[in-house]
């Protein structure tokens, strides 16, 4: 990912009762904002980085919990310079 760039993280949640998914930064809770946005549509649940900076390069998280349990799926986000 080129600093500047839009980074767009996508995943899909099945599970009844329906989850309360959140989105983590390296272990933290990510609080959304106009640079940090997280959306959900049905099973599909999404974050967006606009303006990708070297501060967001880290590891993410979508993090889906009921009453039953929880569930993570995990990537890694890599900022290069555009030197």
């Amino acid at each position: 990912m080129i600093r500047g760039d839009c980074a767009r993280f996508d995943t899909m949640v099945d599970c009844d009762p329906s989850p309360h998914v959140v989105w983590l930064k390296d272990g933290k809770a990510i609080t959304p904002s106009t640079r940090l946005c997280q959306s959900s549509d049905g099973k599909k649940h999404s974050f967006v980085i606009r303006d990708v900076r070297q501060s967001d390069d880290a590891e993410y998280e979508c993090r889906a919990v009921t009453d039953y349990g929880e569930a993570s799926s995990f990537c890694e986000l890599y900022v290069m310079c555009d030197e």
